[in-house]
């Protein structure tokens, strides 16, 4: 399957294509057809069988964790996406959308601490019954450029539901309370959106 976000990005890459063959300019079909290829390959959302259980808390995104942190009773995982991986975001934990907040202007590389504070992310904050409030912020790298986030505020969403993609990028970062949760991942360990269980609660 290929996300639907990504699908005008498809049909002008597509229209260029034949714009190039009709023009019979085939090196720039070919280097559009080049674009179109890895566009498809980026955007292949493949069906998950999402895991639910209570007591446990999944990854939002595929990729690797680079960063866990505890700081002012919040737990912080970060997870960077590279070219490679699944760019499909998923909720972590049931709950209610309580607050959807975009910020920032810059397109810092996304490992870089300070991309958390700088680069444009969208920050999702979800109640929980189990853990009260925890938000998931995806945040933007050097090649994203779009942050899609397909939630509204007052949805109630499930464990592993689809909640949007940054498309060509990058960091998904999840903050939970410190003293609900335990985490079952480490840093460098890799992770799938809605099938890694990454936290407990306790």
């Amino acid at each position: 399957m290929i996300a639907k976000e990504g699908l005008k990005i498809i049909l002008l890459l597509s229209s260029l294509i034949f714009l190039g063959l009709f023009l019979r300019n085939y090196f720039i079909s070919a280097i559009f057809a080049l674009l179109l290829f890895f566009t498809l390959f980026f955007l292949r959302d493949p069906k998950r069988d999402i895991k639910t259980e209570e007591d446990k808390i999944v990854s939002p995104a595929d990729g690797k964790i680079i960063e866990i942190s505890n700081e002012n009773g919040k737990t912080e995982i970060s997870i960077f996406m590279s070219i490679t991986d699944v760019h499909v975001n998923r909720v972590p934990l049931s709950g209610q959308v309580t607050s959807i907040r975009r910020s920032g202007s810059k397109f810092m590389r996304a490992f870089l601490k300070e991309a958390d504070f700088h680069n444009v992310q969208c920050e999702t904050i979800i109640l929980s019954p189990f853990i009260g409030e925890y938000s998931v912020i995806q945040i933007s790298g050097i090649i994203a450029r779009r942050i899609v986030n397909n939630l509204r505020v007052g949805m109630e969403v499930k464990t592993g539901q689809r909640m949007g993609i940054i498309l060509y990028g990058s960091k998904v970062k999840i903050i939970l309370p410190q003293d609900k949760v335990e985490v079952l991942v480490k840093e460098g360990e890799r992770v799938k959106a809605g099938i890694t269980y990454i936290a407990r609660i306790k």
